[in-house]
Protein backbone atom coordinates (compact mmCIF):
# COMPACT_ATOMS: atom_id res chain seq x y z
CA UNK A 1 0.00 0.00 0.00
CA UNK A 2 1.72 3.53 -1.02
CA UNK A 3 0.00 6.78 -0.54
CA UNK A 4 1.27 10.05 -1.85
CA UNK A 5 0.22 13.82 -0.89
CA UNK A 6 1.14 15.99 -4.02
CA UNK A 7 -0.19 19.81 -4.36
CA UNK A 8 -0.83 21.21 -8.26
CA UNK A 9 -1.02 24.92 -8.80
CA UNK A 10 -1.55 26.90 -11.79
CA UNK A 11 0.48 30.36 -12.30
CA UNK A 12 -1.52 33.66 -13.82
CA UNK A 13 0.82 32.49 -17.38
CA UNK A 14 -1.09 29.13 -17.80
CA UNK A 15 1.46 26.63 -16.44
CA UNK A 16 1.27 23.93 -14.06
CA UNK A 17 3.41 23.18 -10.98
CA UNK A 18 2.96 19.82 -9.36
CA UNK A 19 5.35 19.08 -6.06
CA UNK A 20 5.22 16.60 -3.26
CA UNK A 21 3.90 18.38 0.00
CA UNK A 22 6.11 18.49 2.53
CA UNK A 23 5.39 18.52 6.07
CA UNK A 24 6.85 21.59 6.73
CA UNK A 25 4.33 23.17 3.81
CA UNK A 26 1.79 26.09 4.85
CA UNK A 27 -1.61 25.45 3.53
CA UNK A 28 -2.12 27.38 0.76
CA UNK A 29 -5.41 30.18 0.19
CA UNK A 30 -7.00 29.31 -3.01
CA UNK A 31 -7.80 33.01 -3.53
CA UNK A 32 -4.26 33.76 -3.63
CA UNK A 33 -2.59 30.97 -5.38
CA UNK A 34 -5.16 29.47 -7.51
CA UNK A 35 -4.82 26.36 -5.83
CA UNK A 36 -5.94 23.55 -7.61
CA UNK A 37 -5.84 20.16 -6.17
CA UNK A 38 -4.24 18.17 -3.10
CA UNK A 39 -4.37 14.72 -3.68
CA UNK A 40 -4.37 11.83 -1.44
CA UNK A 41 -3.55 8.69 -3.42
CA UNK A 42 -3.53 5.17 -2.62
CA UNK A 43 -2.67 2.01 -4.93
CA UNK A 44 -3.56 -1.92 -3.95
CA UNK A 45 -3.61 -5.60 -5.14
CA UNK A 46 -6.74 -6.01 -3.06
CA UNK A 47 -9.98 -7.62 -4.25
CA UNK A 48 -12.33 -5.45 -2.83
CA UNK A 49 -12.86 -1.87 -3.05
CA UNK A 50 -10.18 0.73 -2.42
CA UNK A 51 -10.46 4.47 -2.07
CA UNK A 52 -7.50 5.31 -5.10
CA UNK A 53 -7.91 8.96 -4.80
CA UNK A 54 -9.33 12.17 -2.24
CA UNK A 55 -9.11 15.26 -3.63
CA UNK A 56 -10.00 19.43 -3.16
CA UNK A 57 -10.60 20.93 -6.84
CA UNK A 58 -10.93 24.58 -6.67
CA UNK A 59 -10.35 28.10 -8.98
CA UNK A 60 -9.75 25.61 -12.13
CA UNK A 61 -9.79 27.62 -15.04
CA UNK A 62 -12.30 27.06 -18.14
CA UNK A 63 -11.59 24.23 -20.27
CA UNK A 64 -13.99 20.97 -21.02
CA UNK A 65 -13.13 17.29 -20.27
CA UNK A 66 -14.49 14.79 -23.02
CA UNK A 67 -14.00 11.21 -22.10
CA UNK A 68 -14.97 7.62 -21.21
CA UNK A 69 -14.48 6.62 -17.14
CA UNK A 70 -12.14 3.56 -16.93
CA UNK A 71 -12.60 1.11 -14.39
CA UNK A 72 -13.45 3.58 -11.47
CA UNK A 73 -16.27 5.30 -9.64
CA UNK A 74 -15.98 9.14 -8.92
CA UNK A 75 -17.88 10.48 -6.58
CA UNK A 76 -18.24 14.96 -6.98
CA UNK A 77 -19.66 17.03 -3.85
CA UNK A 78 -19.99 20.52 -5.48
CA UNK A 79 -19.00 23.39 -2.62
CA UNK A 80 -18.73 26.38 -4.29
CA UNK A 81 -19.54 27.46 -8.11
CA UNK A 82 -21.36 25.58 -10.70
CA UNK A 83 -20.10 22.84 -13.09
CA UNK A 84 -21.30 21.53 -16.03
CA UNK A 85 -21.89 17.68 -16.26
CA UNK A 86 -23.20 16.20 -19.86
CA UNK A 87 -26.20 18.63 -20.23
CA UNK A 88 -26.92 19.15 -16.52
CA UNK A 89 -25.92 22.19 -14.56
CA UNK A 90 -24.52 20.95 -10.98
CA UNK A 91 -24.43 24.20 -8.55
CA UNK A 92 -23.31 24.47 -5.23
CA UNK A 93 -24.59 21.88 -2.36
CA UNK A 94 -25.16 19.13 -5.17
CA UNK A 95 -23.21 16.01 -6.24
CA UNK A 96 -22.57 14.18 -9.03
CA UNK A 97 -21.07 10.57 -9.70
CA UNK A 98 -19.62 8.99 -12.82
CA UNK A 99 -20.27 5.37 -13.38
CA UNK A 100 -17.41 2.94 -14.38
CA UNK A 101 -16.70 3.06 -18.08
CA UNK A 102 -19.73 6.14 -18.46
CA UNK A 103 -18.88 8.39 -21.59
CA UNK A 104 -19.37 12.13 -20.03
CA UNK A 105 -17.90 15.53 -20.53
CA UNK A 106 -17.53 18.01 -17.66
CA UNK A 107 -17.38 21.58 -18.65
CA UNK A 108 -15.44 24.32 -16.48
CA UNK A 109 -16.92 27.30 -16.78
CA UNK A 110 -16.83 28.81 -13.50
CA UNK A 111 -13.23 29.81 -12.26
CA UNK A 112 -14.83 29.53 -8.73
CA UNK A 113 -15.48 26.53 -8.96
CA UNK A 114 -14.76 24.33 -5.43
CA UNK A 115 -15.87 20.79 -4.96
CA UNK A 116 -14.34 17.45 -3.00
CA UNK A 117 -14.14 14.50 -4.92
CA UNK A 118 -13.57 10.40 -4.21
CA UNK A 119 -12.34 8.03 -6.66
CA UNK A 120 -12.73 4.78 -6.04
CA UNK A 121 -11.40 1.53 -7.92
CA UNK A 122 -10.57 -1.93 -7.26
CA UNK A 123 -12.11 -5.77 -8.43
CA UNK A 124 -14.58 -5.57 -6.11
CA UNK A 125 -16.71 -2.17 -7.39
CA UNK A 126 -19.19 -3.99 -9.35
CA UNK A 127 -20.97 -5.79 -6.89
CA UNK A 128 -20.62 -2.49 -4.96
CA UNK A 129 -21.89 -0.35 -6.78
CA UNK A 130 -24.98 -3.21 -7.76
CA UNK A 131 -25.22 -3.68 -3.53
CA UNK A 132 -25.35 0.38 -2.75
CA UNK A 133 -27.66 1.55 -6.03
CA UNK A 134 -25.47 3.22 -7.55
CA UNK A 135 -26.74 1.42 -10.61
CA UNK A 136 -30.21 2.69 -9.86
CA UNK A 137 -30.05 5.91 -7.92
CA UNK A 138 -29.67 9.16 -9.29
CA UNK A 139 -26.54 10.34 -10.82
CA UNK A 140 -27.05 13.99 -9.33
CA UNK A 141 -29.06 14.97 -6.24
CA UNK A 142 -29.17 17.69 -3.85
CA UNK A 143 -26.13 17.08 -0.83
CA UNK A 144 -28.04 17.80 1.94
CA UNK A 145 -25.73 16.10 4.42
CA UNK A 146 -22.28 18.09 2.85
CA UNK A 147 -21.96 20.57 5.95
CA UNK A 148 -21.00 17.25 7.84
CA UNK A 149 -18.99 15.48 5.55
CA UNK A 150 -16.99 18.63 4.70
CA UNK A 151 -15.29 18.22 7.96
CA UNK A 152 -14.03 15.01 7.25
CA UNK A 153 -12.96 16.22 3.36
CA UNK A 154 -10.75 18.65 5.18
CA UNK A 155 -9.52 17.00 7.53
CA UNK A 156 -8.39 13.71 5.51
CA UNK A 157 -6.45 16.08 2.62
CA UNK A 158 -5.40 19.58 5.14
CA UNK A 159 -5.16 17.45 8.74
CA UNK A 160 -1.71 16.03 10.06
CA UNK A 161 -1.43 12.37 9.78
CA UNK A 162 1.75 10.01 9.98
CA UNK A 163 2.73 7.34 7.33
CA UNK A 164 1.14 4.47 9.76
CA UNK A 165 -1.64 6.11 10.54
CA UNK A 166 -2.56 7.18 7.24
CA UNK A 167 -4.58 4.46 5.39
CA UNK A 168 -6.62 3.42 8.30
CA UNK A 169 -7.63 6.96 8.98
CA UNK A 170 -8.67 7.84 5.12
CA UNK A 171 -9.78 4.45 4.87
CA UNK A 172 -12.39 5.12 7.34
CA UNK A 173 -13.12 8.01 7.05
CA UNK A 174 -13.98 7.45 3.14
CA UNK A 175 -16.22 4.96 4.21
CA UNK A 176 -18.03 7.61 6.83
CA UNK A 177 -18.60 9.86 4.16
CA UNK A 178 -19.58 7.38 1.50
CA UNK A 179 -22.49 5.98 4.26
CA UNK A 180 -23.94 9.62 3.76
CA UNK A 181 -24.39 8.99 -0.04
CA UNK A 182 -25.18 5.23 -0.09
CA UNK A 183 -28.28 6.05 2.57
CA UNK A 184 -29.60 8.95 0.33
CA UNK A 185 -29.34 5.95 -2.96
CA UNK A 186 -31.33 4.02 -0.68
CA UNK A 187 -33.99 6.70 0.67
CA UNK A 188 -34.25 7.82 -3.57
CA UNK A 189 -34.06 3.90 -5.25
CA UNK A 190 -37.67 3.36 -2.98
CA UNK A 191 -39.59 6.47 -4.83
CA UNK A 192 -41.91 6.08 -7.41
CA UNK A 193 -39.13 7.01 -9.58
CA UNK A 194 -36.71 4.06 -8.47
CA UNK A 195 -36.81 1.57 -11.62
CA UNK A 196 -36.67 2.04 -15.47
CA UNK A 197 -40.17 2.02 -16.38
CA UNK A 198 -40.90 4.63 -13.70
CA UNK A 199 -38.28 7.32 -15.47
CA UNK A 200 -39.39 6.60 -18.90
CA UNK A 201 -43.55 6.82 -18.26
CA UNK A 202 -42.44 9.99 -15.85
CA UNK A 203 -40.61 11.56 -18.70
CA UNK A 204 -43.54 10.16 -21.41
CA UNK A 205 -46.22 12.16 -19.10
CA UNK A 206 -43.66 15.25 -19.22
CA UNK A 207 -43.39 15.45 -22.86
CA UNK A 208 -47.22 14.95 -22.99
CA UNK A 209 -48.43 17.74 -20.88
CA UNK A 210 -45.35 20.48 -22.15
CA UNK A 211 -44.45 19.75 -25.55
CA UNK A 212 -45.58 23.11 -26.08
CA UNK A 213 -43.09 24.68 -24.19
CA UNK A 214 -39.47 25.24 -23.92
CA UNK A 215 -38.37 21.55 -23.09
CA UNK A 216 -35.24 19.37 -24.04
CA UNK A 217 -34.30 16.18 -23.31
CA UNK A 218 -31.66 17.90 -20.45
CA UNK A 219 -34.11 19.37 -18.87
CA UNK A 220 -36.14 16.25 -18.62
CA UNK A 221 -33.62 14.22 -17.59
CA UNK A 222 -32.52 17.31 -14.68
CA UNK A 223 -36.17 16.83 -13.49
CA UNK A 224 -35.39 13.23 -13.24
CA UNK A 225 -32.25 13.50 -11.37
CA UNK A 226 -30.56 11.48 -14.17
CA UNK A 227 -28.34 12.18 -17.10
CA UNK A 228 -29.44 12.57 -20.05
CA UNK A 229 -27.66 9.62 -21.44
CA UNK A 230 -29.20 7.24 -19.40
CA UNK A 231 -32.73 8.49 -19.90
CA UNK A 232 -31.49 8.50 -23.64
CA UNK A 233 -30.43 4.43 -22.93
CA UNK A 234 -33.96 4.28 -21.37
CA UNK A 235 -36.07 5.16 -24.08
CA UNK A 236 -34.19 3.17 -26.99
CA UNK A 237 -34.71 0.56 -25.15
CA UNK A 238 -38.24 0.35 -24.07
CA UNK A 239 -39.60 2.40 -26.89
CA UNK A 240 -37.53 1.67 -29.67
CA UNK A 241 -36.74 5.75 -30.25
CA UNK A 242 -34.95 8.73 -28.32
CA UNK A 243 -36.61 11.29 -26.23
CA UNK A 244 -36.16 13.81 -28.73
CA UNK A 245 -37.84 11.67 -31.45
CA UNK A 246 -40.59 11.55 -28.90
CA UNK A 247 -40.81 15.29 -27.95
CA UNK A 248 -40.97 15.75 -31.98
CA UNK A 249 -43.69 13.56 -32.53
CA UNK A 250 -45.91 14.81 -29.95
CA UNK A 251 -45.45 18.08 -31.37
CA UNK A 252 -45.92 16.97 -35.28
CA UNK A 253 -48.95 14.89 -34.18
CA UNK A 254 -50.33 17.80 -32.57
CA UNK A 255 -49.44 19.68 -35.70
CA UNK A 256 -51.46 17.87 -38.25
CA UNK A 257 -54.98 17.49 -35.36
CA UNK A 258 -55.02 21.50 -35.67
CA UNK A 259 -53.84 21.62 -39.11
CA UNK A 260 -56.69 19.43 -40.48
CA UNK A 261 -59.15 20.27 -38.05
CA UNK A 262 -61.51 23.34 -39.06
CA UNK A 263 -59.40 26.19 -36.86
CA UNK A 264 -59.25 29.69 -38.20
CA UNK A 265 -55.72 29.70 -36.74
CA UNK A 266 -52.46 30.50 -38.49
CA UNK A 267 -49.92 28.15 -39.37
CA UNK A 268 -47.34 30.40 -38.11
CA UNK A 269 -49.37 30.13 -34.59
CA UNK A 270 -49.97 26.62 -34.81
CA UNK A 271 -46.27 26.43 -35.11
CA UNK A 272 -46.08 28.73 -31.66
CA UNK A 273 -47.99 26.55 -29.77
CA UNK A 274 -46.51 23.21 -31.06
CA UNK A 275 -43.39 24.72 -28.93
CA UNK A 276 -41.43 26.49 -32.53
CA UNK A 277 -40.86 29.51 -32.70
CA UNK A 278 -38.87 29.37 -35.97
CA UNK A 279 -42.09 29.06 -38.48
CA UNK A 280 -39.54 28.20 -40.93
CA UNK A 281 -37.68 25.35 -39.10
CA UNK A 282 -41.09 24.12 -38.25
CA UNK A 283 -41.73 23.18 -41.77
CA UNK A 284 -38.45 21.76 -42.17
CA UNK A 285 -39.08 19.54 -39.33
CA UNK A 286 -42.84 18.86 -40.30
CA UNK A 287 -42.00 17.90 -43.89
CA UNK A 288 -39.33 15.89 -42.68
CA UNK A 289 -41.79 13.61 -40.35
CA UNK A 290 -45.05 14.23 -42.19
CA UNK A 291 -43.86 14.18 -46.16
CA UNK A 292 -45.71 17.16 -46.69
CA UNK A 293 -45.66 20.69 -45.96
CA UNK A 294 -47.47 22.40 -43.45
CA UNK A 295 -49.20 24.48 -45.79
CA UNK A 296 -49.90 21.65 -48.59
CA UNK A 297 -51.78 19.58 -45.90
CA UNK A 298 -54.07 22.68 -44.89
CA UNK A 299 -55.33 23.21 -48.48
CA UNK A 300 -55.54 19.50 -48.87
CA UNK A 301 -58.32 19.55 -45.82
CA UNK A 302 -59.24 23.61 -45.80
CA UNK A 303 -58.87 24.51 -49.58
CA UNK A 304 -58.91 28.58 -49.56
CA UNK A 305 -57.32 29.01 -45.76
CA UNK A 306 -54.63 31.10 -45.35
CA UNK A 307 -51.57 28.88 -45.64
CA UNK A 308 -49.56 31.16 -43.17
Amino acid sequence: MKSVVYKSTRYADGHMSTNLRRDSDAIPDPEKERFVNYLTCFSSDDSGVIPMSVGHDCSRPPRVISRQSDSRLIIHFVVRGSIRYNETDIVAGQYFFVLPLEKHVIRFTDENIEMFYITLHGRGLGDFITENLFDKAPQVGDCGFLDRILPLFRDIIYGEHTDTEIYTYVYSTVWRILSYLIFQNQRLASVKHSNDKDYVSCAVKIISERFSQDISVASIAQELCISPDYLGNLFRRQLGISPQQMITKQRMDFAVSMITSDTPYKLSYIAQICGYNDYAYFCRMFRKYKGISPGRLRQKFSPGKNKS
